[in-house]
């Protein structure tokens, strides 16, 4: 590589670096309208609508509430804010999808919305396969990564909608805290080697 080209390289790379950190600043800096937030309301409630039936009718979800008193609950609930609903969202939406602000062409949004929806259903295998070995069964089952699809769509819908972080990272929160705390969840990831 000759050296021009390597200039050329980092400053395509610092550029990029750059761009991001504007669209991480703008994301945590911007505060939804209340138009947002009818949005995001009605993102959580088209999910519950498509996931809810077939997660019931498939076994998926059942109402069996995680095992343990209010205060691992409250302390659960908590921990989920952070992990995975912030993280998740600041990694798979924010760091990849252009922020609305910056003016990209709405494909080239679209391409990084894309390459972050995939890397974020991606994730779900390969932390089950190498990381948290005991979920591998839930996080390589079909049907949990449909519905990690599904919420990774309607998350990227109320970024783009809104500019802010706090909406995805909401929708994230409302749809896997019942799912963890109350609808066997917890249950499959904690206690039972993750079986259905």
């Amino acid at each position: 590589m000759s050296f021009v080209n390597v200039i050329l390289v980092k400053r395509l790379m610092e550029d990029f670096i750059s761009e991001r950190l504007q669209g991480l600043i703008l994301a945590f800096t911007t505060s939804p309208s209340i138009e947002a937030w009818l949005w995001t309301a009605g993102i959580l409630l088209l999910l519950a609508v498509v996931v809810l039936p077939i997660g019931f009718r498939t076994g998926f979800l059942r109402v069996e509430p995680m095992a343990g008193g209010h205060g691992r609950f409250v302390l659960i609930a908590l921990t989920l804010i952070i992990r995975p609903s912030l993280i998740e969202e600041l990694i798979f939406r924010i760091l990849f999808v252009p922020h609305p602000a910056q003016g990209y062409p709405p494909r080239i949004t679209l391409l990084w919305a894309g390459v972050g929806l995939f890397l974020f259903i991606v994730f779900h295998p390969i932390n089950g396969l190498f990381v948290r070995k005991g979920a591998r069964l839930l996080f390589t089952d079909p049907l949990f990564l449909v519905f990690a699809g599904l919420l990774g769509i309607g998350c990227t819908a109320a970024y783009l909608i809104s500019g802010s972080i706090w909406p995805p990272m909401i929708i994230h929160w409302v749809a896997v805290t019942p799912w963890i705390l109350l609808l066997g969840g917890g249950n499959a990831l904690f206690l039972k080697g993750n079986a259905r």
